[in-house]
């Protein structure tokens, strides 16, 4: 009877380590479905933010129950490991999360008070912290993480299928097909960046000559449609963060092969600096729109005059005539948060939407383009928030980019140092969709490259 009940108790303990790691897969998995999150927007489990909140979630926390029986014996060091794994991915974002919750605190915001959402930030922050303290606390060893070049590459040959599609469809031009994506174009243009970094860089983590190829074409043509066929000049500095990145972290290598590496990326760099060419007329535009603008102080006089209904003299007409333009409605959001920030330096305004400051109908009435926030992470945060909240996202970029350094990483060195040149000109950190491909890609390479001890 005795020996029956061990064989019993042995079979149970089998059965779990096999669903436990069964289920370490599947939460792996489901976190590594962050690349088609933009693509398949409107579908469900798998698009926008669902991938996280209805799958990968609520699978890891399944995996923890599981985890937590398998260890009832030493219950207290499972739950000291996992709490630790927890902070050790929460430390670099905790400057920024201390900023939203004390500006949240001080306004209480309404859903669209501050265009940002803090509590969807700091859910998406939270929720990747516990799946990835939980698959860190799961041991299973032998897991595989190329796998996810693979689903890189994939979401970028989807994507250009999908913009071929609907280009068809509206018998539209495929440079002329911006209009019809979901999420908005930039937003769409920013992920598949990261994206295609993704699939650049994993191009020198894999010893086969055929997918490294193949990673280098994903990735090169990622940025192509990112940059030349949706026409997005946020995302210019992108590739070159990429390609900049993959040639440092080649020169690393003790043996390089000359054919094997340096001339596919050769190629593929050339052929997209080729590329960048044809968006050379919309740079050049974009440049003479901030030119023609004129200075912060003379674009808040122009706006000033307007909201008083007063005359403008011919050179103030050519401002206006100016900030009616695409560069030209960022500088009128600039100069009308330098004149925010003067007097709400510290703590901010606590208000996010341009047309809480001025009538932006009537600003830009001659082009319709009715800028709706600051067209920037830093000057967006620092209208809301003040230099406080400004100051808690720099710390948390200085923070990413320091941990992603220290431990080699050199596609989370990518992925922030593309968040910081997207949050110069758009919203990026502070955008839900970006920051959710942003934190998924950081959370499932922070658990792929991460030391055995987390630290500064």
């Amino acid at each position: 009877m005795g020996t029956l009940q061990l064989g019993l108790e042995t079979m149970k303990e089998i059965t779990l380590k096999v669903f436990i790691n069964f289920l370490t897969h599947l939460v792996l998995c489901s976190l590594a479905l962050f690349p088609f999150s933009a693509l398949f927007y409107d579908l469900p489990v798998v698009g926008a933010r669902r991938f996280l909140s209805q799958l990968a979630l609520p699978l890891s926390l399944i995996l923890l129950l599981c985890l937590t029986l398998a260890n009832r014996e030493n219950l207290k060091i499972f739950l000291f490991g996992f709490l630790k794994n927890f902070v050790c991915f929460l430390k670099p974002f905790i400057p920024f999360l201390l900023g939203l919750l004390l500006i949240t605190l001080i306004y209480s915001p309404s859903k669209e008070q501050f265009i940002f959402k803090p509590s969807t930030l700091t859910s998406f922050v939270l929720f990747l912290a516990v799946i990835f303290a939980t698959l860190k606390s799961s041991e299973v060893k032998n897991l595989s993480y190329e796998f996810i070049f693979i689903f890189c590459s994939c979401a970028i040959w989807g994507t250009l299928f999908l913009l071929i599609f609907i280009s068809l469809q509206e018998s539209k031009s495929f440079f002329d097909i911006r209009e019809y994506l979901r999420p908005w174009v930039t937003v769409f243009s920013r992920c598949t960046s990261l994206v295609a970094g993704i699939a650049l860089i994993g191009s020198f983590q894999t010893d086969k000559i055929s997918k490294r190829i193949v990673y280098l074409i994903s990735g090169t043509l990622g940025f192509f449609i990112a940059s030349i066929v949706l026409q997005t000049r946020s995302v210019l500095l992108c590739p070159f963060i990429g390609f900049g990145i993959l040639f440092f972290a080649l020169l690393r290598q003790k043996k390089i092969k000359f054919l094997k590496i340096f001339l596919p990326i050769f190629l593929s760099f050339l052929a997209l600096a080729i590329s960048i060419t044809m968006l050379s007329d919309r740079i050049s535009r974009g440049t003479q729109e901030v030119i023609s603008s004129g200075s912060l102080e003379d674009i808040q006089l122009v706006i000033s005059k307007i909201e008083k209904k007063s005359p403008l003299n011919h050179d103030e007409e050519l401002i206006l005539s100016s900030i009616n333009t695409s560069m030209g409605g960022r500088m009128a959001a600039w100069a009308t948060a330098k004149k925010i920030g003067e007097s709400n330096f510290w703590f901010g305004s606590g208000q996010g939407a341009l047309n809480h400051f001025l009538d932006v109908k009537t600003i830009f009435h001659k082009s319709g383009n009715f800028v709706v926030h600051f067209h920037s992470d830093f000057v967006q945060v620092f209208v809301v928030g003040g230099a406080i909240l400004l100051f808690s996202l720099i710390a948390t970029e200085l923070l990413l980019i320091w941990r992603a350094y220290k431990q080699q990483s050199f596609i989370n060195l990518f992925l922030i140092l593309s968040m910081v040149s997207f949050g110069l000109g758009e919203l990026a950190f502070v955008e839900t969709q970006t920051f959710l491909v942003f934190c998924s890609a950081w959370a499932f390479f922070t658990l792929a490259d991460i030391r055995r001890r987390c630290s500064f």
